[in-house]
């Protein structure tokens, strides 16, 4: 097949992606997502760490957090979009029904579109610094800044709307760029402070309490791991092995997004800012800082691409979205995104937010997936079923949603707010025994395995009846780990 029809296949999600049709092997795809984990949402990260623990202490929280979170988030998403060749959006059916799907899709799309936002004022932002630096003029705030966003939102929809090959090609290039920062940031710490500052200083905003203090910063560590959810399946989905979808997460996201955390952090503390924008220039002088600025801006604009990229891949499942071309559906995702800029400011200053959110919302999915995939389904799932929205389809359950799964989302997110405020940033009193986000996925595969064992697979609802069957048919592009 041509590359043009392979990228039509893979934009409009008519189809799954076959394995001869699939263009990312293990280091194309190493370098695609290396490059989306180190947009300068891993220095933000680190900037909100700051306010609670110091470098060392975050090296630990930001490592742990991490690769608990994205080895379970990649295990319920990666290996499926691996296999089959289809998004998390299409696997997921499975475990919600068709229409739950697309309700779910609804709170990842505000979800992803706030990212968005965010990154494209991170750009603004850095614009902004390079203006005031070399002018004296100072746009950081206001109307401008709105402009700016739009502006590099266009940017990032050009950039979606050519596709994954593009992609990839972005990211050949930013990846290194990402090396490059962090090296800028090392040397300038290590000539103009000394590690032996950075390691003694103290955290911007500390609660009282040293360990509550490393439980948060564990905290939205594992928020920051599950937050790639929304954006995986679209891009595993045309890796031509599981393997290639699945170890790549270990580099990317977890060691390099880990690596410019713990950046983030120090710097934020040499600086006394949470602002990736704000440390540049200050630590490196003009003419290095607005280089690394320059850098940070492609970083930035490569990832929103990505995002926006998946989120397409995503609605392309709703009927009415099905019919229009690629360009309209992400030209659309990206007009939503300018009007929520208006709100970017407040949004850009509560990143710690998002952060929590996403542990919140994606960590039961996450869950489920794992045990409906692995414990029900025997790691097979039926793509005609998956694909097909009537009554007949084995993933109906009632009225297209599967209750069981809803009622356990639910219950999961009470349980964690009970445990932990994620829009105050605030840890109730159990918080200090367990944390919010591990109770939570402990919480949910018992829940979720006890309830589907008795209310689904027993009564052969959601097609678990035939779920151990080996349809080789089905089994597109299977590869063990």
């Amino acid at each position: 097949m041509a590359e043009a029809d392979i990228n039509s296949e893979a934009q409009s999600e008519s189809m799954p992606v076959l394995k001869s049709e699939r263009i990312y092997d293990f280091k194309d795809y190493t370098v695609v997502i290396t490059g989306f984990a180190c947009a300068a949402w891993c220095f933000i990260t680190g900037g909100t760490l700051a306010l609670y623990v110091g470098v060392q202490t975050a090296l630990v929280a930001s490592i742990a957090g991490n690769i608990i979170a994205v080895l379970l988030m990649s295990l319920a998403t990666q290996v499926i979009s691996g296999k089959y060749g289809v998004d998390a959006y299409t696997s997921v059916r499975g475990v919600l029904g068709g229409r739950g799907t697309k309700v779910f899709l609804i709170l990842m799309s505000i979800f992803v579109i706030a990212w968005l936002i965010i990154l494209c004022m991170m750009v603004a932002k850095a614009v902004g610094n390079i203006v005031l630096g070399f002018t004296g003029i100072d746009i950081t705030t206001g109307i401008p800044m709105f402009i700016v966003s739009v502006l590099a939102g266009a940017v990032c929809w050009l950039v979606a709307w050519k596709g994954p090959e593009l992609l990839k090609k972005l990211n050949i290039f930013v990846a290194p760029v990402f090396v490059i920062i962090l090296i800028f940031l090392f040397a300038v710490v290590s000539m103009n402070y000394g590690w032996d500052t950075v390691l003694s200083a103290e955290p911007l905003a500390p609660l009282d309490s040293e360990w509550l203090n490393f439980l948060i910063a564990f905290e939205l560590s594992m928020g920051a791991g599950f937050s790639w959810w929304p954006n995986m399946g679209g891009l595993a989905k045309l890796c031509k092995t599981t393997r290639a979808a699945y170890w790549p997460n270990i580099i990317g996201l977890v060691f390099a997004a880990t690596l410019g955390t713990v950046m983030g952090v120090a710097a934020s503390l040499l600086v006394n800012s949470s602002d990736p924008t704000a440390w540049m220039i200050p630590m490196g002088g003009l003419a290095l800082g607005t280089a690394a600025l320059v850098l940070v801006i492609a970083a930035d604009i490569t990832a929103c691409s990505v995002m926006l990229y998946n989120l397409g891949i995503g609605v392309k499942q709703v009927r009415s979205f099905l019919k229009l071309s690629w360009g309209k559906v992400t030209g659309l995702i990206t007009l939503i995104a300018f009007i929520g800029m208006i709100w970017a400011e407040p949004l850009y200053d509560s990143f710690y937010i998002i952060l929590g959110i996403s542990s919140m919302s994606c960590a039961p999915i996450a869950m489920m997936q794992l045990v409906d995939y692995y414990a029900f389904r025997k790691k097979h799932i039926s793509l005609r079923d998956a694909y097909n929205n009537s009554k007949s389809s084995k993933y109906y359950f009632w009225g297209g949603f599967n209750w069981v799964a809803i009622g356990v989302f639910a219950a999961a997110i009470v349980l964690y707010l009970l445990i932990f405020d994620p829009f105050l940033c605030v840890p109730q009193p159990a918080f200090v025994y367990c944390g919010a986000t591990a109770i939570v996925c402990v919480f949910v595969a018992v829940l979720y395995y006890v309830l589907g064992k008795l209310l689904l697979v027993k009564r052969g609802i959601g097609g678990f009846s035939e779920s151990a069957e080996k349809v080789s048919t089905e089994s597109v592009g299977e590869n063990n780990l």
